[in-house]
């Protein structure tokens, strides 16, 4: 019986420590702000042509073709930057990662930026 007492309080001082040392921290969302106009040739298709063109290189089985000299007209012409950007087919891809884990939360603000100004050639 003491055998039992002892493995429960020892269970219980176990059950006290764990609580105490877990800790809920709230990490609150970065944002980043937009300044000034986003380009197509500087801010967009620098990070597809970095990021995505392992893939999207014109032998896609998606059709999108995001090498420099293809990127804008086979966007357009696939429909992945239509407003409003949170639902365009780009940012909802690149959102939910896919293979997309080296574009900075900065990028990513300026494409959502580009595409909601209607995703200019500029």
């Amino acid at each position: 019986m003491k055998l039992i007492r002892f493995f429960l309080a020892v269970a219980v001082i176990a059950v006290m420590f764990i609580s105490v040392a877990c800790e809920y921290v709230f990490i609150e969302p970065v944002t980043y702000t937009v300044s000034g106009e986003v380009k197509f040739s500087t801010d967009v298709a620098p990070v597809l042509n970095r990021e995505c063109i392992t893939c999207h290189n014109g032998n896609h089985s998606s059709g999108l073709d995001l090498r420099t000299d293809y990127s804008y007209a086979s966007l357009q012409a696939n429909n992945c930057v239509t407003a409003p950007a949170a639902t365009s087919i780009l940012i909802v891809h690149i959102n939910a990662d896919h293979h997309s884990d080296g574009i900075t939360g900065e990028e990513n603000a300026k494409m959502v930026s580009w595409i909601d100004a209607a995703a200019p050639n500029n």
